[in-house]
């Protein structure tokens, strides 16, 4: 999959295991950050551990956009953030999460945590 120019990528841990290690890095996109799993043993997988977007051009890879109204993000989220008006909170479950900064009424950016085992 291709998503744009990497602008960097960053190893943060290799873990090792019998006959093959998993790597843990950053990949870095113009206003867009991928935590990424990968494997030596199978180079075509991969896990995501989060994404952080910061530029409202990655509109594709995500229902939520960055410049997107607080009030349209607390709307599509639903009842539990009814009484969360600036989206401070962590929204999600075991699997996964989004947490959210804004500015003004406005998303400024968006981070998606995702459960890798």
């Amino acid at each position: 999959m291709k998503l744009g120019p990497v602008k960097r990528e960053e190893v943060r841990e290799v873990e090792k295991w019998e006959g093959y290690t998993a790597t843990r890095k950053y990949v870095y996109f113009a206003g867009f950050t991928l935590g990424l799993v990968t494997f030596s043993n199978d180079p075509n997988r991969y896990m995501v551990s989060f994404a952080e977007i910061t530029d409202p051009r990655w509109t594709r890879v995500a229902p939520f956009s960055v410049g997107e109204s607080v009030d349209s993000a607390r709307g599509k989220l639903g009842a539990p953030a009814a009484n969360d008006p600036e989206l401070k909170a962590t929204y999600g479950s075991e699997g996964g999460d989004i947490s959210f900064q804004s500015s003004g009424g406005k998303i400024t950016k968006i981070t998606y945590g995702c459960y890798t085992g």
